[in-house]
């Protein structure tokens, strides 16, 4: 429960142990060894990947443009859009993560839609904070 309040796109949720509660309940958690794909671009956007452990490359057309740290969502927009993977996520190092399957997204939406809009409402703060960093690299030449 600790790590999770940690995550960006369940800030929403850290005060609502219930609500993070259910949320464990329809996630899993797995382990990949350095070098792994976690998703490759161009894939169905079937689940949103939230790192817990370790570092994650993201790769555009083979192209590392950024490393993702524990705290942060992988495929959140392909997740709600239901487009394919716009970029690949290979582990830099060991990295375990959470996982949230899209039907298990949808069962959580009709069982408790609260629950499902506070996890929407993070996922686009999320959204937010990389738009504006991606936004500063290129400004600034980064």
């Amino acid at each position: 429960m600790a790590a999770l309040a940690r995550v960006t796109v369940f800030q929403s949720l850290r005060e609502n142990q219930r609500a993070m509660l259910g949320l464990l309940s329809l996630a899993s958690v797995r382990r990949y060894p350095s070098g792994a794909v976690l998703m490759a671009q161009g894939d169905p956007s079937l689940e949103l990947i939230v790192i817990l452990a370790g570092e994650v490359d993201i790769l555009e057309f083979g192209n590392v443009v950024v490393t993702r740290k524990p705290g942060e969502a992988l495929g959140e927009i392909g997740f709600f859009t239901q487009s394919p993977r716009s970029a690949s996520a290979l582990a830099k190092t060991a990295v375990d993560v959470l996982v949230i399957h899209e039907q298990d997204f949808q069962t959580l939406l009709a069982r408790d839609p609260r629950l499902g809009l506070e996890l929407a409402r993070g996922v686009i703060q999320e959204l937010g904070r990389k738009l504006t960093e991606k936004a500063k690299t290129q400004l600034w030449g980064g």
